[in-house]
């Protein structure tokens, strides 16, 4: 799902609305990020050193505002970001454009980046749970999505990487999270299963395989449900999906295994897909 610029700028005004009352500091940071970010975005390919000031702008400068405004700044950044893969990297990837496609999304993993920065910093459930209202929505559409316009693998390794780590870090510890993550309107076992199927580089796969682990039901809870639930899941993940050469293997495999088991059985996953994982 694409960003609309407009709806960019309705996020910037949310933010300095949001910062009237602050500080000259305050407002001058928020200011300095809009107007960055509005020129930014009108560029078709941003130059080397363009691509080196917004990657310090939207890591570093958006990471002062997330604990002061965490609606707000996260809401600009979750739509910059979205403007950025949606049209940008998209459009580049259209073109064939392999220089411009690399600057948009070393741009778009630096706010990734700068989000992880903030939730290792403040790894609370409420600082997750706003992360995941400003970013799981597009996030999923985007690299989860068999209808959207780039598939999953066309987007480089360091920013699936970054999308994954998002996703897992923010569903750890965090019920409410991996609720949502779990529900097939949002991204749900199918969808996840097919991107772990069609991953064929290592350390996309073992981020995305620990994203699987941290949205794994257990075997017990929610009552007698519980074993039906993870079951459901797990097929949903490696039976379910058309085409996981190795699937029903992963299946048996993982059904048997408690979640604290996982670090040792995720070695065995990815020696099952290993044929079809390049380093």
């Amino acid at each position: 799902m694409a960003i609309s610029l407009s709806t960019v700028h309705e996020s910037m005004n949310a933010l300095k609305k949001a910062a009237e009352p602050w500080s000259k500091e305050v407002k001058d940071a928020v200011d300095k990020i809009s107007a960055g970010a509005t020129t930014l975005l009108r560029a078709t390919c941003p130059s080397v050193q363009a691509t080196e000031r917004a990657t310090a702008l939207l890591r570093h400068s958006f990471n002062s505002l997330y604990g002061t405004f965490p609606t707000a700044s996260l809401q600009l950044s979750a739509a910059i970001f979205s403007a950025i893969v949606g049209e940008k990297v998209s459009g580049a990837i259209k073109k064939k454009a392999q220089e411009e496609k690399i600057r948009w999304e070393t741009i778009a993993t630096a706010i990734l980046d700068g989000v992880q920065d903030h939730i290792e910093t403040n790894p609370n459930e409420q600082v997750k749970r706003a992360v995941a209202q400003a970013f799981y929505a597009n996030t999923c559409d985007m690299f989860f999505s068999s209808t959207h316009s780039v598939i999953p693998s066309g987007h480089s390794v360091l920013l699936r990487v970054a999308v994954y780590l998002l996703l897992s870090s923010t569903a750890e510890g965090c019920s409410a999270n991996k609720d949502k993550l779990r529900n097939d309107k949002l991204l749900g076992g199918k969808r996840l299963g097919c991107v772990i199927a069609m991953t064929k580089d290592y350390l996309a796969l073992e981020e995305v395989l620990t994203l699987f682990a941290r949205l794994l039901p257990p075997a017990k809870g929610r009552g007698s449900d519980g074993r039906s639930v993870r079951k459901r899941f797990l097929e949903d993940c490696f039976v379910n999906t058309p085409g996981f050469m190795h699937g029903k293997d992963i299946f048996k495999l993982v059904d048997t295994i408690a979640s604290a088991d996982w670090e040792a059985v995720s070695i065995k996953v990815v020696d099952i897909l290993a044929r079809d994982i390049t380093v």
